[in-house]
Parts: C-alpha cells; sequence; structure tokens
C-alpha cells in the first residue's frame, strides 16, 4: 500500500515558451483544453488540495483566459532567472502544510490521473518518486515534503529538482508509466503536432479494441 495521506499539488506555469510563438505554453490546448486548466484539474481528481499555480511570464493573460478554479495563482517575479526561482516561489506558498507535494511542469500536458494513482500506490515517506516514460524521467513528481523542500533550496537556474535527484538517488524510487502516457515536453509547435498525431492513434486504437477514448 502507498502513502495515502495528504496531498498538495504544484504546476510550474512561469516559463516563456520563446519557441512555441507568442501563446503562453499554458494557453497551449490538448483534449480540448488548455494545458494548465487540464494539468489542474487533473490534480484535483487525483486529491491534490491545495493546488499552486506558479506564475510568471504571460501570467496576466493566463489568468484572463484560463479558469483555474482548482488553482490558486502565485506570482514568481523573477521567472526569467529559471525554474528553480518557481520550485521555490511554489514550496513557500505550502510552507505551512504537512502531507506529500506533486510537482509537474506545464509543458508536459500528456499526464492522467492513472500516472498519479501508480506513483501513490508505490510512494513511501521520506522518498521521492519519479515516472518514467520510455525508461526516462518525466513528470509529475511526487515528493515527500521534507525532501522537496531540500530539492528547492538547491534548484539553480533553470534546473528543478534534478540537481538533488542526482545527488540523492538514494531516497528515489523510479516508476514505468510508459503505457499510461507519452511524457512529452512541448517546446516547439512540431512537439504539438506529434502530440496531437499521438493521440488520435491512441483514440483509434481505444474505438478499434471497444475500449474508451
Amino acid at each position: 500500500m502507498g502513502h495515502g495521506g495528504h496531498l498538495s499539488g504544484l504546476i510550474f506555469v512561469a516559463g516563456k515558451g520563446r519557441r512555441l510563438g507568442a501563446v503562453p505554453k499554458a494557453l497551449l490546448r490538448y483534449r480540448n483544453q488548455y494545458f494548465i486548466e487540464r494539468l489542474a484539474r487533473i490534480f484535483h481528481e487525483s486529491g491534490c488540495s491545495p493546488i499552486i499555480a506558479v506564475l510568471g511570464c504571460g501570467a496576466d493573460e493566463v489568468l484572463e483566459s484560463a479558469h483555474l478554479s482548482n488553482a490558486s495563482a502565485v506570482l514568481n517575479s523573477d521567472w526569467a532567472s529559471g525554474m528553480a526561482s518557481s520550485f521555490r516561489r511554489g514550496i513557500a506558498a505550502l510552507q505551512d502544510l504537512e502531507g506529500d507535494i506533486l510537482v509537474s511542469v506545464v509543458d508536459q500536458p500528456d499526464v492522467s490521473t492513472e500516472t498519479i494513482t501508480r506513483l501513490r500506490s508505490v510512494h513511501r515517506p521520506g522518498r521521492i518518486t519519479v515516472p518514467l516514460f520510455s525508461q526516462q524521467p518525466g513528470h509529475p513528481v511526487l515528493f515527500d515534503p521534507v525532501l522537496a523542500r531540500r530539492a528547492a533550496a538547491m534548484a539553480t537556474g533553470d534546473i528543478g529538482a534534478r540537481k538533488f535527484i542526482q545527488t540523492h538517488p538514494e531516497v528515489v524510487t523510479y516508476v514505468d508509466c510508459s503505457d499510461l502516457g507519452s511524457g512529452m515536453d512541448i517546446d516547439t509547435p512540431e512537439d504539438l503536432q506529434l502530440l496531437a498525431e499521438g493521440l488520435r492513434q491512441r483514440e483509434e486504437i481505444c474505438v478499434g479494441d471497444g475500449s474508451q477514448a
């Protein structure tokens, strides 16, 4: 049995997404929802409360366009320095809470409640649980709260928890989730096209075998 205690959610939305043009990554669409709306909904359905969305570049546009009924927005005014500042800003917003912390970037939209359920089923206190997609680590990452704070303190520049995870492999559990999603980072228009094509292929397979898409 996994650790079934309180769970908070932290979503990093602050980056500029330079290679995607004028639209913030949070306002790209997947399954007919904005990235940020979909991810916040899935976190909510997976039991996260509260959910903190750390905004930066394009924050006003995101707040005007997206319906963040499941999440509370906080602003990282230092977003241009990289993901580490957003990690620390989000952890600070959760500092008075106990329980595990589920962390994700907004540009890996192919996250499902099933992925989070699998992470929680194997997670243990004092551990960091990381999903693998085709043998590559992805998001969301499930943190023991003490380790989340230590990872945020160690983060630098555009490297979030990766430095801490690589430095402390003894506290990391990897879980294969390749059957539950692609783990794709959306950095370019080509990535977005590949994501859409992958969704169409999966839906065709589901329709073909009688499953729900």
